[in-house]
């Protein structure tokens, strides 16, 4: 596959069963929009570094669920959900060997959960949160941060972004994760 557009709901048999991969750099696997759902695949990128080339990407996207996938080898983030986006609900699902981060919450981004999930091997952050009142509790997340020349290796970021994408990091929950092995601090 290159990519799929924007608003689906994309439900497989099972991340082991459903295998979705994706040949083409410089493209996004899934761009999200607004009540998609994406749910019991894997989605497997090129396994080559390319900026703007995530597994899920988005903007300004609300009420969109990720669940019980395996999402891994993109060249950007594995999941992006763009800036301005809300009510998020990532759970239960392996993102792995990413050339970015993880898990990107991007610039006011709010409202979301990430729960349940595994992330590691992700040569940046693993799951980097960059908004308010989101809630991310019981995954387990390491070895991120590996060589590739990412400059920001934590396990979880939690972080107010200034200049003109300004935005606030207020009223996170970060509780109950299992937290080691990353390149840098674990929790920052």
């Amino acid at each position: 596959l290159t990519s799929i557009g924007k608003s689906i709901n994309l439900v497989g048999a099972g991340r082991d069963v459903s295998i979705l991969s994706f040949g083409s750099t410089g493209v996004d696997g899934c761009g999200i929009s607004t009540g998609s759902r994406i749910a019991h695949l894997t989605l497997r990128g090129p396994d080559a570094s390319s900026a703007g080339n995530a597994g899920l990407d988005s903007g300004n996207a609300t009420d969109v669920t990720v669940e019980d996938c395996v999402i891994e080898k993109w060249g950007d983030a594995g999941i992006n959900t763009g800036g301005s986006s809300a009510r998020w609900f990532i759970r239960n699902n392996i993102v792995r060997n990413n050339k970015q981060q993880g898990i990107f919450l991007g610039g006011g981004t709010n409202d979301c959960v990430i729960s349940g999930n595994m992330v590691h091997s992700n040569t940046a952050i693993g799951i980097d949160v960059n908004g308010s009142r989101n809630a991310i509790s019981d995954n387990v997340v390491y070895s991120n941060g590996g060589s590739g020349g990412a400059v920001d290796t934590w396990g979880i970021l939690i972080a107010a972004i200034g200049g003109a994408s300004a935005s606030d990091a207020n009223y996170n929950i970060v509780a109950n994760n299992v937290v080691r092995a990353n390149a840098a601090q674990g929790i920052i």
